[in-house]
């Protein structure tokens, strides 16, 4: 971001436009150090979902700031031949899953989306988070997640204090 500093006159001394610039600076460190920010990330293909656990290509992050982090993770699954069965969106934070998941169970046939909202608190610079997505054991269908339709964004709320 571009930084303003005034233009002082030649009547105010030297030591004052000093002090002055050096708070501005202050101030613009503060706004490049904990002003607010947010990432997101789209799924890059198209999956079939499996009854092992799986990434959601291109559904991941990496929270680049220690903190309070609100995640939300979105996927539209078309569901064939999987009717009744338990479909299970989930976020893993390096090599934890995290609760609460997000459930589907559709009766029939169907295109449904689904979505959780996790608040994280990390305490590591550079943590890896990514979606991950599987159905019940025993089903045998095609159901796939959609390349367009998943989703994983990002928001810092604050440093932990």
């Amino acid at each position: 971001m571009s930084k303003w500093y005034p233009n002082f006159g030649f009547e105010i001394p030297r030591t004052v436009q000093d002090t002055f610039r050096r708070v501005l600076d202050f101030v613009y460190e503060l706004r490049d150090q904990l002003g607010p920010t947010a990432t997101w990330a789209k799924s890059t293909e198209q999956i079939t979902v499996g009854i092992d656990r799986k990434h959601i290509p291109g559904c991941q992050l990496t929270l680049e700031r220690t903190g309070f982090w609100l995640v939300t993770g979105t996927a539209t699954i078309i569901i064939a031949s999987d009717a009744a069965k338990l479909f299970t969106l989930s976020l893993r934070v390096g090599t934890e899953q995290q609760l609460p998941q997000a459930l589907l169970e559709a009766a029939d046939a169907t295109t449904a989306t689904i979505s959780q909202q996790w608040l994280l608190t990390t305490t590591t610079l550079n943590t890896p988070i990514s979606l991950e997505i599987v159905k019940e054991t025993g089903a045998a269908g095609t159901s796939t997640a959609e390349k367009e339709h998943c989703t994983i964004s990002a928001t810092w709320q604050g440093a932990v204090l």
